[in-house]
């Protein structure tokens, strides 16, 4: 997993291009941005094969040895031990995956505990879980290498050769709900890219698209799978601006969506759109725009209705009903996704865009200023359903996501500012009313647990010679008042939260002893 800054909607003036598949904008209307960089071989770990909760270590001579005084040291449940692995995330069922660089290897242990599996070999390409499979590069450090998938029930499958890394949601990869199939681009030479749609647990992938142009500025590709349907968005001439589209992204994509069981069955939904769109959760309706403005076209029928011919960047609430957007005017709107009612505006101003919608669908934070170098943006609450004045959370371009914006109950927004050397000052702002809390100063990376907690690690060290940092990992409960939990001091940046949100995963190896490894805390 990689760490990076989300922005739900966004105007075209930044939106991502791709001119060696640098990270698009996701296809998806997801609300969290988690998701970062058979046969069993333990070769260069050093297991522990009790897997033994850590008060094993309580009365050990030296426990405390090369830990400041107040540290916290892993608690929990230790999957491996080793001083030399590195948490790459959790997949949905319960596998803790890992790198060991002391073999050069990928694996993967039950968070609940157990013997370790390799999936692979590891050179630093990529590695993402993602739903209940593992997504892995190898030959990728220069932009596409070797693509590979695997999962417990069907081990490794090779699925590409030029194949550029990334993480489902990011335009450039996708992955359906089930994890039954891998959307992504192959055979990637400098201008142009193919198209192919694969299942999980084997077979021959489908091309679908041949010869995507990767080279057009104005036109960089975006794929999404919604439901059933691989949805693409693509141009293939290199083509400079033909008539410039808000921010100066033209309306000038092919925008196509394939299903079926060979993904033959296929519809061109416009070949005139902007490359830009989002799906609903339900995976069956599609939101663009057009010429003709801000537009809905529900997959099963093709059916197409006009939301605001002034809209310009939107999302979908979690049920579909309904769409939040920004107009070229600066306002928030809510509109039926059915259209053939008149919108609602919500707050008006110069919002460009989204950042992301409440678990609840009743809040957004939204941008009217973006820094298009660092891509921070000023920060806005808004009401999705009573219309009035936003509440301004930064008035500056310095605010940004690190993580998940809203926690679970979606009682407090969570947003950065006053950002150095990429941490910055973690904030909690009720959505009820009152002022925002500082949760941390030198925030690296966020998650929201269950209810109103959130898990967050603070006091970040950056690692030496680009590697990656440590940090103190966090538990706040932002509904009740009180100094957060220390859960452990200093582990590895990166951290993950298993599917029930009830357990962090992390490795630690701040100290060189038995204690170093993959651990299981609860986040409690």
């Amino acid at each position: 997993m990689k760490r990076s800054v989300l922005l739900l909607t966004i105007a075209a003036t930044a939106a991502c291009v791709l001119p060696v598949f640098a990270g698009c904008g996701g296809g998806t209307s997801s609300n969290n941005s988690s998701g970062d960089d058979g046969g069993s071989d333990a070769s260069g770990m050093q297991m522990d094969a009790s897997h033994k909760d850590s008060s094993a270590f309580a009365d050990a001579p030296g426990d405390d040895g090369g830990l400041p005084e107040g540290a916290v040291p892993p608690s929990g449940k230790q999957l491996v031990s080793s001083t030399s692995v590195q948490i790459d995330g959790v997949t949905s069922d319960g596998l803790a995956v890992y790198t060991d660089f002391s073999n050069s290897t990928v694996n993967a242990v039950p968070v609940a505990g157990g013997t370790p599996t390799m999936i692979g070999m590891d050179d630093g390409s990529g590695v993402v879980a993602a739903g209940p499979v593992v997504l892995h590069w190898t030959g990728a450090t220069s932009g596409v290498g070797q693509f590979a998938v695997w999962s417990q029930a069907h081990g490794n499958q090779m699925l590409g050769t030029a194949v550029p890394p990334g993480a489902p949601g990011q335009g450039i990869l996708d992955l359906s709900t089930d994890g039954a199939h891998v959307l992504y681009f192959d055979n990637v030479t400098a201008t142009t890219a193919d198209v192919f749609v694969a299942e999980t647990q084997g077979g021959t992938p489908v091309k679908i698209v041949p010869g995507v142009r990767i080279d057009n500025q104005q036109c960089p590709p975006e794929i999404a799978i919604a439901g059933a349907y691989a949805v693409v968005a693509y141009c293939t001439t290199a083509a400079s601006d033909a008539g410039a589209g808000d921010g100066g992204i033209a309306p000038i994509a092919t925008l196509a969506t394939f299903t079926g069981s060979n993904w033959g069955t296929t519809a061109t939904l416009s070949t005139a759109a902007s490359p830009i769109f989002v799906h609903d959760a339900a995976g069956t309706q599609l939101l663009y725009t057009t010429s003709a403005g801000l537009v809905v076209t529900k997959l099963a029928t093709g059916t197409t209705a006009t939301i605001d011919a002034a809209g310009t960047a939107g999302v979908f609430t979690s049920d579909g009903s309904k769409v939040i957007y920004v107009t070229s005017a600066g306002a928030v709107f809510v509109s039926p996704s059915a259209g053939g009612s008149a919108p609602t505006m919500l707050a008006s101003g110069g919002f460009q865009g989204l950042v992301a919608l409440s678990p609840d669908d009743k809040w957004a934070l939204a941008y009217e200023q973006i820094n298009a170098q660092s891509g921070m943006t000023d920060m806005y609450l808004v009401s999705t359903t009573t219309p009035g004045t936003p509440v301004t959370l930064v008035s500056s371009t310095g605010a940004t996501l690190y993580g998940d914006a809203f926690t679970a109950d979606s009682s407090h927004a969570l947003y950065y500012q006053n950002i150095v050397m990429d941490v910055g000052d973690f904030m909690a702002a009720p959505t009820s009313g009152g002022m925002p809390a500082k949760l941390g100063s030198k925030v690296w990376l966020n998650l929201a647990a269950t209810g109103a907690k959130v898990l967050y690690n603070d006091n970040y060290a950056a690692g030496a010679m680009g590697a990656t940092g440590t940090a103190d990992i966090e538990l706040a409960d932002t509904s009740q008042a009180g100094a957060p939990k220390l859960l452990v001091t200093q582990a590895d940046a990166y951290f993950y939260l298993t599917a029930a949100k009830d357990t962090v995963v992390y490795s630690w190896s701040f100290v060189t002893d038995q204690r170093a490894g993959i651990w299981a805390t609860p986040a409690q």
